[in-house]
């Protein structure tokens, strides 16, 4: 009897070792988890911030690329109006 109870002593002690392993491991595996979903949280926060930046900067190039064509435009009629008075001056120089 005595072996047998001494057995069934070490059967539950090992069963109370493995069943606290078990704990130890899940909890190791939570804490991973959380520092996962943290980093995750930090990467779409950055991604989120990144296309905003993104957002701004095409905002950003529209306004030039319009700003562009305006003064090009501007350019012409420029060239255009120096053009007609340089036609103007001639006709009053041969006048």
């Amino acid at each position: 009897m005595k072996a047998q109870a001494k057995e069934e002593k070490l059967r539950r002690q090992a069963e109370r070792n493995k069943l606290a392993r078990e704990k130890q491991l899940r909890e190791a595996a939570e804490r991973e988890k959380a520092a996962l979903e943290q980093q995750l949280l930090h990467y779409q926060e950055d991604a989120r911030q990144a296309n905003e930046q993104l957002r701004r900067s095409e905002e950003a190039a529209e306004l030039l690329a319009e700003k562009a064509r305006v003064a090009e435009e501007e350019s012409m009629l420029l060239t255009q109006k120096a053009s007609e008075a340089e036609g103007e001056v001639k006709l009053l120089y041969f006048i």
